[in-house]
């Protein structure tokens, strides 16, 4: 049980590392990339060893500190949450992202029409 908890530390620690190594390239865009493909491959995994963590700690190591078990579980459930939040949005052109907001109005008002 004790290796599937590593595991499941390793996915998310990998990820954490990916994320940084991929913000520092400073890509306008994921669209056609293939970090932006591993992106989403990465966060996945995260999001899936986040799932259940809390318990699977409880029960390897047992139940001695309930209240870190508690933060443990809300702060995963939490950072689910914003991975999939992420994984929802669809992939996109950053540069869209920094226009400004008379651009973005326009827009929306021609699409309305």
């Amino acid at each position: 049980m004790a290796a599937e908890i590593w595991g499941r530390f390793e996915a998310i620690e990998e990820c954490y590392e990916f994320m940084l190594a991929y913000a520092a390239q400073g890509l306008t865009s994921d669209r056609g990339s293939e970090s932006g493909r591993q992106v989403r491959e990465f966060l996945s995994r995260a999001a899936a060893a986040l799932t259940g963590l809390a318990e699977s700690c409880s029960t390897a190591f047992g139940d001695e500190s309930p209240i870190f078990l508690a933060v443990l579980d809300r702060d995963a459930r939490d950072s689910f949450a914003a991975i999939e939040l992420v994984l929802a949005q669809p992939v996109r052109d950053v540069r869209r992202a920094h226009r400004s907001r008379d651009e973005n109005r326009r827009d929306l008002t021609a699409s309305l029409n």
